[in-house]
């Protein structure tokens, strides 16, 4: 899917649909901010810069958003808290789909 959306999706442009954040970057930024914390927990990196250089550039856009980075989740309280829920298995539909 990440490289479909590489491929297809992700332009030249600052966000999805061009240099103001819509609803598709805060669609795609949100799970692609999860993504970083369970590649953490995980020891996993699934979204590559150098395999998906528009993708990582768009995510990068999103997250230096004023009013995104103003109200994103703190990023060590999203690792606790979902740490804590695969330590205790409550997790498991999310990371095996």
């Amino acid at each position: 899917m990440l490289k479909t959306i590489e491929e297809h999706g992700a332009g030249e442009t600052k966000f999805f649909i061009g240099d103001e954040v819509g609803i598709v970057d805060i669609a795609f930024g949100a799970i692609a901010y999860w993504l970083e914390i369970f590649e953490e927990i995980l020891g996993v990196k699934l979204l590559e810069a150098h395999r998906f250089p528009r993708l990582a550039a768009l995510i990068n856009n999103f997250k230096k958003e004023p009013i995104i980075k103003e109200n994103l989740p703190d990023h060590h309280d999203m690792f606790v808290f979902f740490k804590g829920l695969i330590e205790k298995k409550t997790c498991l539909c999310i990371i095996r789909g």
